[in-house]
C-alpha cells in the first residue's frame, strides 16, 4: 500500500544526499511503495525534525537522508566506515552493484569520504567542474528543492549512459570477432557487430578490439579504430570507396591520393574518412539521412581483415 513519503535531508544537500534521494525516488518503490512522489523538507543548522525517523505524522511517513540518525544517515562517521547516505540507500535498495550505478556511486563515496582526488580505481576522478563541486556551487545560488532536481537530471543522464555501456556485454557476446595480421605480424582483434548502441566502439575498445565494425538497423556502416594499436585505415578506406562505386556503377577516380583523401568523394559519397581517429563512418544513429552502403557487412569484414596497414 503506498504512504505519503516525506524525504528529509539538510538544507544544504550535497552530491551525497542528493544521490541518495534518487536512488529512493528512482529505486525504491518496491521497498517503499509511493517513493517517487514523495515530498522533500529541508533542515537548517539546529532545525527542529518533523518527526522521528520513520515515523508518521498525520497521513505522512518520513525518511530521513544524510541527518536524523535515520536509515540513510552515515552519522557518526566511526560507525559507518566507507558508507555515506547514497550507498546505504543503494544496499537497502538491493542496487548496491548495480554495474550502472558503480561508477556514480565511487564518485559519491570520493567526495564525501574525502577520497584521493586521483583516485580513478572505478574509472572516477574529481575536478572543479565535476558534479560533486558544481552541486556545492548551485547550492549557494538555487533553493535547494531545484537543487536536488537539477542534479537528479544529471544523475538520471549519467545512469542512462552507464546502463547502455553494459548493455554492450550482450552485444559484444554476439559480434563476430576475428584476427587480422597488423605490422610485425602483431594479431589485431577485428570485432564486427549489428547495434544501434552508440557506446558499443567504446566497451569493444576497452576488451582489446583493435578494429570495430558496427552496422546498425538502418544499413549505415561505421569502422571504428583503437588508437592503442596504430591502425591505419588508408588502405580500407579506398577498397570500401572503390567497392561502393562499383557496386552502383558509379564512376571513381583512380588517382590514390584522392581515394584516400579525408572527407567525401565523389562515387563514394556515403563514406566519410576521418584522418585524425582513422575511422570511416557511412552514417551514424545521429546522421541517418545518409544513403546506406551496397556493400554487403561480409564483404566489408573481409576488405577490413585484407587491407590493414
Amino acid at each position: 500500500m503506498e504512504k505519503n513519503w516525506v524525504i528529509v535531508t539538510h538544507e544544504r544537500p550535497d552530491l551525497d544526499a542528493v544521490a541518495a534521494i534518487w536512488l529512493l525516488k528512482n529505486f525504491g518503490e518496491q521497498k517503499f511503495p509511493g517513493i517517487s512522489k514523495a515530498k522533500l523538507k529541508f533542515l537548517g543548522n539546529g532545525g527542529e525534525l518533523p518527526a522521528e525517523p520513520g515515523k508518521n505524522v498525520g497521513n505522512e511517513s518520513s525518511i530521513f537522508v544524510d541527518c536524523g540518525r535515520g536509515q540513510f544517515d552515515h552519522h557518526p562517521a566511526e560507525n559507518f566506515p566507507n558508507e555515506c547516505a547514497a550507498t546505504l540507500a543503494a544496499k537497502c535498495l538491493g542496487v548496491r552493484e548495480h554495474p550502472s550505478l558503480k561508477m556514480i556511486l565511487a564518485a559519491v563515496v570520493n567526495d564525501d569520504l574525502r577520497k584521493p582526488q586521483n583516485d580513478n580505481s572505478h574509472g572516477y576522478t574529481s575536478g572543479p567542474l565535476d558534479l560533486a563541486q558544481l552541486v556545492k556551487v548551485v547550492g549557494r545560488a538555487m533553493p535547494p528543492a531545484e537543487v536536488v532536481d537539477w542534479a537528479s537530471k544529471a544523475l538520471c543522464a549519467k545512469f542512462e549512459e552507464q546502463n547502455l555501456f553494459w548493455q554492450n556485454e550482450k552485444d559484444y557476446k554476439l559480434a563476430k570477432k576475428e584476427y587480422a595480421i597488423g605490422p610485425g605480424n602483431v594479431r589485431w582483434l577485428i570485432v564486427a557487430v549489428h547495434s544501434n548502441n552508440e557506446s558499443f566502439s567504446k566497451y569493444a575498445r576497452r576488451k582489446g578490439a583493435a578494429i570495430i565494425i558496427q552496422q546498425n538497423s538502418i544499413g549505415g556502416v561505421q569502422i571504428f579504430s583503437n588508437k592503442n594499436f596504430g591502425v591505419k585505415l588508408y588502405k580500407v578506406a579506398r577498397k570500401i570507396r572503390q567497392a561502393e562505386a562499383w557496386s552502383k556503377k558509379a564512376a571513381i577516380t583512380n588517382d590514390l591520393k584522392t581515394l584516400v583523401s579525408e572527407g567525401k568523394i565523389v562515387g563514394a559519397e556515403n563514406w566519410y574518412f576521418h584522418h585524425t581517429i582513422q575511422a570511416l563512418f557511412n552514417g551514424s544513429l545521429t546522421a541517418p539521412c545518409v544513403t546506406p552502403t551496397r556493400i554487403s557487412f561480409t564483404r566489408i569484414i573481409e576488405i577490413v581483415k585484407n587491407n590493414l596497414c
